[in-house]
């Protein structure tokens, strides 16, 4: 994930799993100094780029939704109001 705030950009990364019946915090907490608002782009697993517009002062929670369009697309199912007819190109 990088986060942009003020012409500083973040990056941070996440993991889950490490451990035999545990899990670690998913998290990630970003300072914005004294800006307002960032960008965040989120680079998810499945090769999808979201991004999102934060707030300072707030937290969030940011599923993985590029990924679900992605492979709709790839599959040619519908995605939002557009749908690819079968067997058309």
């Amino acid at each position: 994930m990088r986060l942009t705030a003020g012409g500083l950009t973040q990056t941070r990364v996440v993991r889950s799993g490490g451990s035999y019946l545990a899990d670690h915090d998913r998290r990630i907490v970003f300072s914005l100094g004294g800006e307002r608002q960032a960008k965040a782009e989120i680079h998810w697993p499945c090769g999808g780029v979201q991004t999102v517009t934060a707030a300072a002062g707030t937290m969030m929670e940011v599923r993985e939704a590029a990924c679900r369009q992605l492979r709709a697309r790839e599959q040619g199912e519908r995605v939002g109001r557009v749908q690819r007819p079968p067997g058309s190109l």
